[in-house]
């Protein structure tokens, strides 16, 4: 067994992730992306694909296999937000160029950086279900579509200057008009 040495709180919530799925190696998915979940910046260290490893008894290998594969996990630091860019065929027919150069702009970072403040990171996914509102875009689990230069703007700014739920908030009553 190799010397890992990770916070002895991060450790106890690993086991218990790896424990919830009962230290099945088939839940390697749900296990690396709620492990990620819990980690500052979003990603996946070495350490802890290190640990995981050993507590699934599978090797590092495979667990990179899966961390590379899917977008949604990192083995590199990310922002506080994730953005995602759709990068369907649907949200580039709608003018998804456009989305992505005023995100760039906005951002003052290009697909596949974060910015100098950690906050925000920028990155293509594929489509999340939201042709009917292309073009869009995800922070975290939150969908935002028809999305204008100022609308994208205001929900920067909002991300920027308040917390989540007010900025859900906002997105609700501009959708409800209350």
């Amino acid at each position: 067994m190799k010397n890992i040495v990770l916070k002895e709180d991060l450790l106890r919530k690993i086991k218990g992730v790896i424990n919830d799925h009962e230290n099945n190696e088939n839940e390697l998915l749900s296990i690396l992306l709620e492990t990620q979940a819990i980690i500052p910046h979003q990603y996946i260290p070495k350490e802890v694909a290190d640990y995981i490893s050993e507590e699934l008894e599978i090797s590092l290998s495979k667990i990179y296999d899966v961390i590379t594969f899917y977008s949604a996990l990192s083995d590199k630091p990310r922002g506080k937000y994730i953005i995602q860019l759709c990068n369907s065929t649907v949200c580039k027919v709608n003018k998804y160029d456009r989305l992505k150069e005023n995100l760039e702009d906005q951002l003052g970072i290009a697909v596949g950086e974060t910015t100098k403040d950690g906050m925000f990171t920028l990155m293509y996914t594929p489509c999340f279900g939201a042709c009917d509102i292309s073009p869009a875009f995800r922070i975290d689990e939150n969908v935002f579509g028809n999305l204008t230069e100022k609308k994208v703007k205001d929900i920067i700014q909002n991300y920027k200057i308040h917390n989540l739920k007010d900025v859900l908030s906002i997105e609700h009553s501009e959708r409800t008009g209350s």
